[in-house]
């Protein structure tokens, strides 16, 4: 098995926008063999993000995105009175542009978007909100496609569905396959 170290964007947004191509190869110096990044990280427009996977593409960087059903990147006001049918709009919208940055890199070649990091839901919800919640956003992803999207995993952070176990393992129950 091989170690592969992934670095976060936390931080250092602004560069990977200035200069993709530049900030990749400064990331593989460091040692790092890929990022996790918000889109909002690797450009502001859907051509800036193509610009930004295809030269990590080109470098054999890999990515993981992270893709938010509300407050983005954590920053600015929290809006807890968002519904659960806004949240998994939000969450499909960037599934969707994950799917298709995926996509446009991967044509018989190894991925370079190798998975997501979904930032789900609120802890606010009762069981039953997060379940209806949970289970929509399996239903879209699974009308997407086999191989459509990398491998998703939800955070387990401040503030989310999943933030404490005790919540996650009566919920994770009912959306056993």
């Amino acid at each position: 098995m091989k170690l592969k170290l992934i670095r976060t964007a936390w931080g250092i947004g602004g560069a990977l926008r200035a200069d993709a191509g530049r900030a990749v190869e400064r990331l593989r110096a460091a040692g790092y063999h890929g990022l996790e990044a918000s889109l909002d990280d690797i450009g502001a427009t859907r051509k800036d993000r193509l610009a930004f996977v295809r030269e990590a593409r080109a470098q054999d960087f890999k990515l993981i995105l992270s893709a938010y059903s509300s407050w983005p990147n954590y920053e600015g006001p929290f809006d807890a009175s968002s519904s659960s049918a806004a949240h998994v709009e939000r969450l499909v919208r960037d599934f969707t542009e994950i799917a298709d940055l995926h996509a446009s890199c991967t044509a018989g070649q190894p991925p370079t978007v190798i998975g997501v990091n979904a930032h789900s839901g609120t802890d606010m919800w009762l069981e039953s909100e997060a379940v209806e919640f949970f289970t929509t956003i399996n239903e879209q992803v699974c009308a997407m496609g086999e191989g459509a999207m990398p491998r998703i995993s939800h955070e387990t952070h401040r503030g989310r569905v999943l933030t404490c176990p005790f919540v996650t393992a009566p919920l994770l129950k009912p959306l056993r396959p």
